[in-house]
């Protein structure tokens, strides 16, 4: 929590006490900008991620583990920094210490629970690449396909793609993703997102890399509650004893 969201915070107070001032910090379905207790699993994206730093896309990856672990969290937070930081230098991410790269890659966070044919698919990472609005209706499958491909044709451009919820009930399986990816262009590197272990997906069979999640210990959790009960906006909210509870 940054000194300047301290400071919005209470701004926002109307003079009535109120036990909760946003509610999106504690809400199970609202993701943390900044995920807390996460830097192992972090700095292993970002080991898979370090080609892209070199100017080069980083091979196909998998991530696993179960319900409830942060891989959403962590991942959608992770490309949701890279997209604003590749935005703004409209190139590789890069320290100083690496020369400047030419290649820009771009970074698609995809939910599978909302894609659930090959349309709806291509139509999220072609409607992410993008900045005009892609019609939904009026246009087929292969037309958002051809255009994903020019989109992606420039030299020195790729695409690195997150698939969230694979595997789930009514979400693609392994076999229809990966049948889905065959129609993504070359320069497109895909990161599976799902519960299963690595031995129980046809997933890994065209992965170069597992990244595993673990189930939070419970100290982990009270950290994690007391953390969002603080961004929440009030000291009443949640002491350590119900937050022990809680986790």
């Amino acid at each position: 929590m940054d000194i300047e969201a301290r400071i919005k915070r209470r701004q926002r107070r109307d003079g009535t006490p109120r036990l909760l001032v946003d509610y999106d910090s504690l809400s199970p379905v609202a993701h943390a900008d900044d995920p807390v207790n996460c830097g192992p699993v972090l700095e292993r994206l970002l080991d898979y991620l370090d080609p892209v730093f070199d100017g080069h896309l980083p091979p196909n990856a998998y991530v696993y583990g179960p319900k409830g672990s942060g891989k959403s969290a962590v991942v959608t937070a992770l490309f949701d920094h890279l997209v604003r930081a590749s935005s703004v230098s409209n190139a590789a991410i890069h320290t100083t210490t690496r020369v400047q790269a030419t290649f820009a890659p771009r970074f698609v966070y995809v939910d599978a629970r909302e894609t659930t044919s090959a349309f709806a698919f291509y139509h999220a990472v072609l409607d992410a690449l993008v900045d005009e609005s892609v019609p939904k209706q009026g246009i087929k499958t292969e037309a958002l396909q051809s255009r994903l491909k020019a989109t992606l044709d420039a030299p020195q451009t790729g695409a690195v793609v997150a698939v969230d919820h694979l595997g789930e009930p009514g979400t693609l399986d392994g076999e229809a993703f990966v049948d889905l990816c065959a129609g993504l262009p070359s320069k497109v590197s895909w990161l599976a997102i799902g519960r299963a272990p690595p031995d129980e997906t046809v997933l890994t069979d065209y992965t170069a890399d597992e990244i595993q999640f673990e189930s939070y210990q419970s100290q982990v959790l009270i950290d994690v509650l007391m953390t969002r009960a603080s961004a929440a906006g009030s000291r009443r909210t949640l002491d350590h004893r119900l937050a022990r509870d809680i986790a």
